[in-house]
C-alpha cells in the first residue's frame, strides 16, 4: 500500500476550529467529496474536527505514530514490541482480547492511562 498526500497546510495552532477550517477548505477543493477514511496521529482536536466536518469518514490511527507514542508513554521496549505485534498482526477478536490482556498483565499496565485510551 502506498501513502498518497492530497494536500497540506501550515497552521497557526492545533485547535478544533483551525482543524475544522482546513478540513472544510479541503472539502471545497475536492468539490465536497468526503474521503472514506482519514489517518491521523490521534490528536484529540483533530479527531473532533473530523467528526464535525467529515462525519462519514472513518478515523484511523497511524501505526508509525502509535509506535512512537508507545515509546514515549510507556518506555518499555518489551511492551513496545508486544504492542506492535498486537497492532499489526491479524487475529480474531477473541484472540486479540486474550493476547491484549496477557500483555497488559505481563507489563503491569492495568492503570496506565495512555494504554487504556489506546485500547478504547
Amino acid at each position: 500500500m502506498k501513502t498518497i498526500i492530497f494536500g497540506f497546510g501550515l497552521l497557526v495552532d492545533e485547535t478544533v476550529d483551525t482543524y475544522a477550517w482546513i478540513l472544510q477548505t479541503f472539502l471545497e477543493a475536492m468539490h465536497s467529496k468526503c474521503p472514506i477514511s482519514v489517518v491521523t496521529d490521534g490528536d484529540k482536536a483533530m479527531s473532533k474536527a473530523i467528526r464535525l466536518v467529515m462525519p462519514t469518514a472513518v478515523r484511523r490511527l497511524c501505526s508509525w505514530h502509535l509506535e512512537r507514542n508507545v515509546q514515549t508513554n510507556v518506555g518499555d521496549s518489551g511492551f513496545t514490541q508486544a504492542f506492535t505485534h498486537c497492532m499489526l498482526t491479524y487475529m480474531p477478536e477473541l484472540e486479540f482480547e486474550s493476547e491484549w490482556l496477557k500483555v497488559i498483565d505481563t507489563f503491569g499496565l492495568q492503570h496506565n492511562e495512555w494504554v487504556k485510551v489506546m485500547y478504547s
